[in-house]
């Protein structure tokens, strides 16, 4: 009986050529596909010996779908930012009722009456949307053009660009830093919108804090944080 064949370092080379073809861009799950075709062909050997490596490539391939590795590999890059988002709050929460709250309360309420109580409320917050915003796009540009040279490389790691970027968070936040410029707008001055606008002012001082951990705070924690990507990436890997 024939031996099956067996994949050698070059049909390696070939897999993850083939899945950066296919537009993975990320050496981190072009792995979990590598894994995944590799253990595809071994199977088509075992059937037929003496079908040739690209054959059965090709084969293999075609169970993904008619979208390939699309749909997969945007449905893995979504689920592990929205995985170090949730992080990132769960953290951010844990330091802001840590034996800290008081003062931070303290600290926010104090912004408040300075800034509201004075019929500052609009222009105060409009400043602090515009300097958050500026802030943002700033952080954004300057991870990118890291990541466009990674990219070209072939070295570009999901994991790294999702800690460097903050995974989900910024856009998250901008939308936070919505609500009370939108809120600002309709305040008549009666208690219940003052109540109200306080508590979207909390929510704003939230999700800034949120974004300041995502992308300052985590990263110091390189290794615990990398330990816990790489274990939920590998728990995205299906058989």
């Amino acid at each position: 009986m024939k031996e099956n064949p067996k994949l050698k370092y070059s049909d390696l080379k070939r897999l993850y050529q083939f899945t950066r073809e296919h537009f993975v861009v990320y050496v981190d799950v072009q792995r979990i596909f590598v894994k995944e075709l590799a253990e595809g062909i071994k199977q088509q050997w075992e059937q037929n010996p003496d079908l040739k490596f690209e054959t059965a490539l090709e084969r293999q391939f075609k169970t993904y779908g008619i979208y390939g590795f699309s749909d997969r590999n945007d449905t893995i890059v979504q689920k592990l930012q929205t995985y170090y988002l949730k992080v990132s709050i769960k953290y951010s929460l844990e330091k802001l009722l840590s034996k800290n709250i008081l003062l931070s309360l303290l600290l926010a309420f104090l912004v408040y009456y300075l800034f509201f109580g004075l019929g500052w409320q609009a222009y105060y917050l409009l400043t602090f949307a515009i300097l958050f915003i500026i802030g943002a796009f700033y952080l954004h540009f300057r991870h990118q053009r890291k990541l466009n040279k990674s990219r070209k490389s072939h070295t570009a790691s999901l994991i790294n660009e999702t800690i460097k970027t903050g995974g989900n968070s910024g856009m998250v936040t901008l939308i936070l830093v919505q609500f009370p410029l939108q809120i600002s707008k309709a305040n008549t001055g009666a208690l219940l919108d003052e109540i109200f606008l306080v508590t979207m002012y909390l929510v704003m001082i939230l999700g800034v804090y949120i974004l300041y951990t995502s992308y300052f705070i985590l990263p110091q924690q390189n290794f615990k944080i990398k330990r816990l990507l790489h274990q939920k990436l590998h728990n995205y890997q299906t058989t």
